[in-house]
């Protein structure tokens, strides 16, 4: 006998209850994790062309990404986010301005990515050095370089 379904897109009444049940079945045991309405909300608006599949990928990604007993919109990510082509994540084109040689511009725009990272980092330089790939020792040599090592401490 022939089951036919329709897609999950056409099904936005199920997503909710779809959702809790994958949130139910997947979480670590003992945990009550609930969805805020911000994300159910990032739930509801996907067009959902993995169906079934991907919700339950999606909740289970939520899962291990979140922070506390709920998952919140920013916790939500989809697979055409995660995989986007370069181009569409690429750095725009930047000019060279006129007197500044390749050199003196690689050392500025290095500089004003440490030090907004160190900020975004709240100047905890460990993490700072993980999220640029930089070795710690190679943190702390251009903060030095910069008069920016134990001063700004």
């Amino acid at each position: 006998m022939p089951l036919v379904l329709p897609p999950l897109r056409n099904r936005r009444g199920d997503l909710r209850l779809l959702a809790e049940h994958f949130v139910r079945a997947h979480a670590p045991r003992a945990q009550a994790v609930k969805f805020t309405p911000a994300a159910l909300a990032r739930l509801e608006q996907h067009s959902w062309p993995g169906n079934i599949r991907e919700l339950r990928k999606v909740v289970c990604r939520a899962l291990l990404v979140r922070q506390g007993p709920r998952i919140d919109a920013r916790d939500i990510s989809f697979d055409e986010e995660l995989h986007r082509a370069p181009e569409e994540t690429a750095v725009p084109a930047l000019e060279l301005p006129a007197g500044v040689t390749l050199e003196q511009m690689m050392q500025r725009l290095e500089r004003q990515l440490i030090e907004s990272t160190l900020r975004r980092c709240r100047n905890n330089k460990d993490r700072a050095a993980r999220e640029l790939g930089l070795a710690r020792s190679s943190l702390f040599k251009r903060l030095k370089e910069w008069g920016l090592g134990q001063a700004e401490e």
